[in-house]
């Protein structure tokens, strides 16, 4: 049997959908009023994939659906088209300048391992 990946960079055990409650969803995506978040996901190997968005709006709390786009033509469709799950990191700048340029370049995104996994994937 192989030990479980303990590492930052380990993907989170899954949660049901059940564990969302409509409460915990209208709280999460009431304090985003708009803005860019980070969307990620990882691809076939494990690799982690990102991009920026500012799309990202929430459809329904029950059943919990939201809504983010991305172009035919980004090199990361074939790994959001088939990762099962996906993240919405939403971007604070705390004051400091945001640059958009640099979260933009994905093969640089997490260049480095420069990145921790927080929380569940719902």
């Amino acid at each position: 049997m192989t030990p479980p990946d303990t590492s930052a960079n380990a993907a989170p055990a899954e949660a049901p959908l059940e564990a969302l409650s409509p409460q915990a969803l209208r709280g999460a995506l009431g304090r985003f009023a708009t803005g860019v978040t980070l969307i990620t996901c990882r691809d076939a190997d494990g690799a982690p994939v990102g991009l920026t968005a500012n799309s990202f709006t929430s459809l329904s709390l029950d059943p919990p659906l939201v809504l983010w786009s991305l172009r035919r033509a980004s090199a990361s469709l074939p790994a959001f088209t088939a990762a099962p799950h996906f993240a919405v990191n939403h971007v604070l700048c705390s004051g400091r300048v945001l640059r958009l340029a640099e979260l933009a370049v994905a093969p640089l995104l997490f260049q480095g391992g420069h990145y921790r996994m927080l929380g569940e994937i719902l």
